[in-house]
């Protein structure tokens, strides 16, 4: 089951059925990831060398590779993905002839797949591993046991993407396409194993043992080497293979005839510290040639066919035709800076691009050492020389303009670009700009009749950052409230009332309206961007509310708050049991028990207040505090309420004097009508003394006589 999981993990290359007529291996490759502009996001490439060996032949037959990424730390497989072969091509040899003594033939597949890599995700400090596997190996393979069972493995190692809570971009060095190469035996032979790397990181270079399993625990297996070779001479000759650690070029003589399989392994280092690295898996046949005899091969062009050139010089669009002697028994190979060219096989080849040239003959019939030209240097005509100012960069703040200026001539032509697309309309020495973005100038003109050449230059555009501050709105005064200040982009400074940090706090400021600014200087431009945004705090509702009333058991009371907007606020008492009505203003409520209720107000703003009244139930006499006796029926007569506790008691009523106005022994009935010897008294405060000398009760207080 391990086994089979690890099969459908791992990378794999799916061919539709016929893919290859005869016999065909994978016997080298390398991965390649590129970061693209939008964060997370790379490209993937894979490249892969297969052996065509004896009648084999190619269809158009499109092809896949499934392939995975393993956790270093954990070794758990993070994703899988499925690549797309994008082109098929065979590689170019200096001599077929000598190549084919093997029956082997190289070609080469691209795959590439665009992925994004979560940074969330990919952020373990010990890194990731890209990972393809492929059985089999060629059976013509010299220096490895049982080729046949080992599988070719190819392994690229990146860093997290995320590191330290930021960003971390890299793209992996690039080893590009190696030439279709040869060993003659015991001739000096050297084969270059060079990358290049975008961010510029230190590479190293050395020769490792090629992988030939991936076991069942994921675990790399190193290939077994046939008898008599290791590492230290994959290839057998009185000079093993020794590799520059700082360019790669690998350097050798061979003495035995083969097929030799090696891996190049080149790491990648940052401020000393290794990030990454790729491993490239290739082969090179060692054959016996015979000495060369051929004469160096001069190189004409077609306008001087006579005599042999070394440079030459190429106008902007133009091309140029090399050409050398033509022989039926000579074989033909161009190279451009050291690189074979595919397809150019004939004794003659159309330059469009500057490069070193030379073409490599050798014998059509044979196998023998071959012979290079001299190099014919091809080189771009010079373009005008110019000068874009400012130089670097420009800094606009808000609403501010510039100006890009180049090198004025009246034999110029001006071409101007934002972001690589032209800009209509603009062909003086000059540029308007308002926007940040990448702007280049082409400067044209004619070096010679029908030679223009061109001259380039670029520069950016920087312009202040827009701050951008969320409105604040209104809110309601609250004592814990807090008001969150969201800007973009972060690193200013707030300042108002109440600020603290990023937030106002609501009891700081208090109700009203209040203004609170942000301020940041923007390091690209130094302009100062400002945003203004006002705060208004909601009053809560007023209520006015006894914190507490006692009342008689049984008795039916009137909750009676005072609210400043009854008719636009609403209502919410709690807890409903005994109310009449939880939504009213004011509820009636039948007493039964001490209870406290609460009153939630809420106004048409939204903002809500809370007070709260205590019902206690009383076994005493309640007395209310002011009665009405003005002949209009109701509230015209002191009402005492007592329980079945107190059936008899007096009652005596004062003036401010002390002056006895009323008195009434053994059950009062609520007899007082507010007069005193037939008149009524003046409207004032009064006082009473009620008690039952039986229960040894005695209550005193005041009560107000309205009119």
């Amino acid at each position: 089951m391990k086994k089979r999981l690890r099969e459908l993990l791992l990378c794999s290359l799916v061919f539709s059925t016929p893919y290859w007529a005869f016999a065909i291996h994978i016997v080298g490759g390398n991965f390649g990831m590129k970061s693209l502009p939008q964060r997370g996001f790379y490209q993937i490439n894979l490249t892969l060398f297969f052996d065509v060996e004896g009648s084999a032949t190619i269809s158009n037959t499109e092809t896949t590779a499934s392939c995975s990424i393993r956790s270093i730390a954990d070794g758990r497989i993070v994703r899988s993905f499925t690549m797309t072969r994008q082109r098929f091509e065979p590689l170019a040899y200096k001599n077929a002839i000598c190549v084919q003594q093997g029956k082997l033939r190289t070609a080469t597949g691209y795959f590439s797949q665009e992925l994004f890599l979560d940074p969330a995700i990919y952020n373990q400090p010990q890194g990731y591993l890209l990972i393809f596997t492929n059985c089999c190996r060629n059976q013509a393979i010299s220096n490895i046991q049982n080729p046949v069972i080992s599988e070719g493995v190819i392994t690229l190692q990146f860093p997290a993407i995320t590191q330290n809570g930021a960003e971390f971009r890299n793209s992996s060095p690039d080893f590009g396409l190696p030439n279709g190469d040869y060993i003659c035996i015991n001739k000096p032979f050297d084969f270059n194993s060079m990358a290049t790397d975008a961010d510029g990181d230190e590479l190293r270079y050395s020769m490792v043992t090629p992988y030939g399993k991936l076991d069942i625990n994921n675990s790399f297996q190193e290939v077994r080497w046939a008898a008599g070779l290791g590492l230290s001479n994959v290839i057998p000759g009185p000079r093993p293979p020794v590799v520059n650690p700082r360019t790669g070029l690998m350097s050798l003589t061979a003495n035995r005839p083969g097929v030799y399989v090696f891996t190049i392994l080149v790491e990648e280092y940052r401020a000393g510290k290794r990030i990454g690295f790729v491993r490239r898996d290739f082969q090179l046949p060692v054959v016996d040639c015979q000495r060369s005899t051929l004469p160096e091969p001069p190189i004409y062009t077609s306008t001087s066919p006579n005599q042999a050139v070394q440079e030459l010089e190429l106008c902007e669009g133009a091309s140029v035709t090399l050409s050398t002697a033509e022989k039926s028994d000579y074989a033909y190979q161009w190279q451009r800076n050291n690189a074979n060219l595919t397809g150019a096989n004939s004794t003659s080849l159309l330059v469009t691009q500057p490069g070193d040239y030379r073409v490599i003959v050798s014998s059509a019939l044979v196998c023998a050492g071959d012979t290079n030209s001299l190099i014919v240097k091809v080189k771009k005509a010079p373009s005008p020389t110019i000068q874009l100012s400012p130089t670097d960069t420009l800094r606009l703040c808000a609403a501010e303009n510039g100006e890009l200026r180049v090198t004025e001539s009246a034999n110029y032509q001006y071409k101007w670009y934002k972001n690589g697309e032209v800009i209509v309309g603009q062909e003086k020495s000059t540029l308007n700009v308002q926007s940040a973005g990448t702007y280049s100038v082409q400067v044209t003109t004619q070096l010679r009749p029908n030679c223009p050449v061109s001259a380039w230059d670029t520069v950016q555009v920087v312009t202040a950052a827009i701050v951008t501050f969320d409105s604040l709105g209104k809110v309601c005064f609250s004592d814990s409230g807090v008001v969150p200040l969201r800007v973009s982009p972060a690193g200013g400074v707030f300042v108002g009332k109440g600020v603290e940090a990023n937030s106002v706090k609501v009891k700081d400021v208090g109700v009203g309206t209040h203004t609170v600014s942000y301020e940041l200087k923007d390091p690209a431009t130094g302009c100062i961007g400002k945003q203004t945004r006002s705060l208004v705090v909601l009053p809560l509702p007023e209520i006015s509310l006894a914190t507490s009333q006692s009342v008689a058991q049984g008795e039916n009371v009137t909750l009676k708050p005072q609210t400043k907007d009854p008719i636009n606020e609403q209502f919410l008492w709690s807890p409903a049991e005994g109310l009449d009505d939880p939504f009213s203003p004011t509820p009636t409520v039948s007493v039964q028990q001490n209870r406290t209720y609460t009153l939630r107000v809420t106004d048409k703003n939204g903002c809500a207040n809370q007070a709260a009244i205590r019902l206690v139930f009383s076994n005493l006499i309640l007395i209310p505090d002011a009665f009405s006796p003005n002949g209009d029926g109701v509230n015209d007569r002191l009402e005492i309420k007592k329980n079945g506790d107190f059936p008899s008691l007096e009652l005596f009523i004062y003036n401010r004097w002390g002056e006895l106005l009323f008195y009434e022994k053994d059950a009062y009935q609520n007899s007082w009508d507010g007069t005193y010897r037939e008149k009524r008294v003046q409207a004032g405060i009064y006082s009473y003394v009620i008690q039952n000398v039986e229960k040894g009760v005695k209550q005193a207080g005041r009560l107000w006589v309205l009119y």
